[in-house]
């Protein structure tokens, strides 16, 4: 075989090789939380890490979303922030998992969330100037609620542990509110039902395994649960 022969056949598979796709690594991130705008619009927060601060969503028409509400899963805390000129902005807070809030005046564009050691004593959920990697979760002695949902009307609350087979309806002082969304955690199985009623009893709307999220299909809203702790 001629040499030119064989430069042309290397050059052919350099060709090749050079003009196949490479594969992109997308890192995998724990979910530890949420924030629910004003839109009821669900942005599911990350664990990417301390010093990591990351947008809560895609900004539309020039803004961030208008973030409203939040929820951080145990064993996690977060940190959300202002948007600047340039950027990200002060400090709004810093808040550690089980927990839930609003942003009130503040318009939180910007969070960081990371894992914390669990057993030890938080002494405050204050603000700290020091590295929040070293600061842990307080003891618990009981388990915390089952998770929360999410209802236009009435914001987010917990769901609590009912024990298997025992309804909870979804009611403030005595008023009911129909859910549209749910974050079970991940020590927790839950049941939703809808309020219709079946020759096999009460319509199941869905049965989650934690830790799971999502609606309850097909526009539908839940009126009662039943939660239960994973053995």
């Amino acid at each position: 075989m001629r040499f030119s022969s064989i430069i042309a056949g290397v050059f052919a598979v350099a060709t090749v090789v050079q003009s196949s796709p490479v594969t992109k690594y997308t890192p995998f991130y724990d979910t530890c939380g949420s924030v629910i705008d004003n839109t009821t619009k669900v942005y599911v927060l990350q664990n990417r890490g301390w010093g990591e601060p990351h947008a809560i969503g895609d900004k539309h028409d020039g803004y961030y979303p208008m973030a409203a509400t939040f929820h951080v899963d145990g064993g996690y805390a977060c940190k959300f922030y202002n948007e600047a000129t340039r950027g990200i902005g002060s400090l709004i807070g810093q808040y550690y998992g089980l927990t839930d809030g609003n942003f009130g005046d503040n318009w939180a564009a910007f969070y960081e969330c990371w894992k914390v050691k669990e057993g030890d004593e938080i002494t405050s959920d204050a603000i700290t100037t020091t590295d929040p990697k070293d600061v842990s979760l307080a003891s618990q002695n009981a388990y915390p609620p089952c998770g929360y949902v999410y209802s236009v009307e009435c914001g987010q609350y917990s769901l609590n542990e009912s024990g298997k087979g025992k309804m909870q309806n979804f009611e403030i002082n005595g008023e009911s509110y129909m859910p549209i969304w749910y974050h079970v955690s991940s020590h927790c199985d839950c049941r939703f039902f809808s309020s219709l009623t079946t020759r096999f009893g009460p319509e199941l709307l869905k049965q989650v395994k934690g830790t799971a999220e999502g609606d309850f299909g097909d526009k539908k809203s839940a009126s009662r649960y039943d939660c239960w702790i994973r053995t």
